[in-house]
């Protein structure tokens, strides 16, 4: 990959991190995100969620597909092309290996979640409300499973909550594959010729 190549992709990661980190979504589950549940004998369980909601996730999601989605040059899976190219140094690419691998791990890892007998992952459960809900209709198999879950009324805040907490740690990693490629671009910056 050329300095030319690398560069639009670096500065729209950039770009589009920053958006990220700024919006409201981040910025509520930063100031207080938890999930209170009480339960008593011979009471309904309570459970209130405090943290972001609908409508600050429905806003983060619009950007935050342009990171998980493979159709998109950003993606993570992606980014490797340029990383495990002469644009990175050798620290570089192995740190955003690193990055990448950890995250894989974590969204493979069991949510701690059972719904209806079965075991989800975090990966699933990510899935499951980004295709099955938020973002695209039209895949059936998640609209059915969301839709599922969400008839469990007293798991629906508790589901709401671990989503977030996902794709907020999601959007962890993505901050520092952002360092990793901001220190990439001003290191090419200099190289880039302008047109006039």
């Amino acid at each position: 990959m050329t300095n030319e190549e690398a560069y639009p992709i670096l500065s729209f990661f950039i770009e589009k991190s920053k958006k990220l980190e700024n919006s409201n979504f981040v910025k509520r589950i930063s100031n207080e995100f938890r999930l209170d549940i009480a339960i008593e004998t011979g009471k309904p369980i309570f459970i209130n969620k405090i943290g972001p909601d609908e409508e600050n996730i429905d806003a983060f999601l619009l950007t935050y597909r342009l990171f998980i989605q493979d159709n998109e040059n950003i993606s993570i899976k992606n980014l490797a092309k340029l990383f495990n190219s002469t644009i990175a140094n050798i620290d570089e690419r192995d740190r955003f290996n690193l990055l990448r691998n950890s995250l894989n791990s974590f969204l493979s890892a069991n949510s701690h979640l059972t719904i209806y007998n079965e075991d989800i992952t975090n990966r699933d459960l990510m899935e499951t409300f980004i295709y099955g809900n938020l973002s695209h209709g039209n895949n059936k198999v998640k609209k059915q499973k969301f839709d599922l879950w969400m008839s469990r009324y007293d798991a629906v805040d508790i589901l709401w909550y671990k989503f977030s907490e996902i794709i907020f740690q999601v959007f962890s990693v993505i901050k520092c594959i952002n360092n990793l490629c901001m220190t990439i671009y001003e290191r090419i910056s200099p190289q880039i010729k302008t047109v006039s």
